[in-house]
């Protein structure tokens, strides 16, 4: 789930999702306005910020999204999107694919423990 908005009759799209490559420990963000791609953050740390390049009526324009997270941070961010420097939206940004992150989780998990008792196993029974 995005969320959209509208700035000067352009439609702005931001999406947050978790990142398989980061193996679904991390969130990417991306900025799309009127269908494009504007900017794309993420990674492993406790705030982003993404910085892209638009045309509006015939001027560069510069977005700039920050979000931030932290160790709790279960199912959205908080976000501030600016354009050439002033606050046009700020809230909170829904976390999609969360249940891919779970799964994965789940599955490494398992696959650890597997790995664990083999070795165990194997120790025990020399």
């Amino acid at each position: 789930m995005s969320t959209t908005l509208t700035w000067e009759d352009h439609r702005i799209d931001i999406t947050s999702r978790m990142s398989s490559k980061y193996w679904w420990l991390a969130t990417e963000q991306i900025v799309m306005i009127d269908g494009q791609e504007i900017a794309r953050t993420g990674g492993l740390s406790f705030t982003e910020s993404a910085i892209g390049k638009f045309t509006h009526a015939g001027q560069s324009c510069v977005l700039e999204l920050q979000t931030a997270g932290g160790l709790f941070t279960l199912s959205s961010l908080p976000y501030v999107l600016r354009i050439n420097g002033l606050p046009v939206a700020s809230g909170d940004l829904h976390i999609e694919n969360l249940a891919s992150a779970v799964v994965a989780h789940l599955g490494l998990l398992l696959l650890l423990g597997l790995l664990g008792f083999a070795i165990g196993y194997m120790l025990i029974h020399k």
